[in-house]
């Protein structure tokens, strides 16, 4: 009986070990993990993240953190300018915070949230900026000395002649502009190129990539 016991004890501890979400966070930090189903909350600020394989919830209560999921059952956000591509279907998404942004690469489409304070992500200091979001897009923007802030996945974009500033955040998108004061990369796989100057660079995240063409 005792023996019976003691199992029922592990066994309920195990499984409340096994419930507890893992926690990603920091500041201006890299996490690549891998999921078979586990539950994650992200905390921090200024975070790329890459979880590989299968996701259950994505708790976002952190702000500006990048995601790159395979698949995940459903994204729950808190904070705020967060921005998360899945790559494989799409998640139940709910909304709590403000200016958070989701992107199915697979279905080539932003997820539309139901949230009357949701809203394009934006992150960098954006005040009159260009703002890209989506997927799968292909546009040819002028510079005019403008800020261009370039989210979402797998998206092509030309910036022709100088624009002021450069963000590109989310995954596998690829952008050219002519010249630039400053460039700025995070999230994964993203890749800028620029023709002329000496813009200052700033390269976070995971396989992104700065050079000159």
């Amino acid at each position: 009986m005792k023996k019976f016991l003691t199992l029922v004890m592990l066994f309920g501890l195990v499984s409340v070990a096994w419930a507890d979400p893992v926690t990603l966070g920091g500041d201006h930090e890299d996490h690549i993990v891998t999921a078979s189903g586990e539950d994650f909350l992200l905390t921090g600020s200024h975070n790329d993240v890459v979880i590989k394989g299968k996701a259950g919830t994505i708790r976002v209560v952190g702000d500006h953190i990048d995601v790159t999921v395979d698949e995940a059952q459903a994204i729950v956000f808190t904070g705020q300018y967060n921005d998360v591509v899945i790559m494989t279907g799409r998640a139940t998404v709910t909304d709590n915070g403000n200016y958070n942004d989701v992107v199915s690469h697979d279905l080539k489409q932003q997820i539309v949230i139901d949230d009357s304070n949701s809203g394009d992500i934006d992150l960098g200091e954006a005040g009159d900026a260009v703002e890209v979001s989506g997927a799968g897009q292909q546009n040819t923007y002028q510079g005019e000395n403008q800020k261009f802030i370039i989210n979402g996945s797998t998206n092509t974009i030309t910036i022709q002649g100088k624009a002021d500033s450069v963000v590109v955040n989310g995954s596998n998108n690829k952008v050219h502009v002519d010249e630039a004061n400053s460039i700025s990369v995070s999230g994964f796989g993203n890749e800028v190129t620029y023709s002329r100057g000496t813009p200052t660079i700033n390269r976070s995240g995971v396989n992104g990539s700065v050079r000159k063409k």
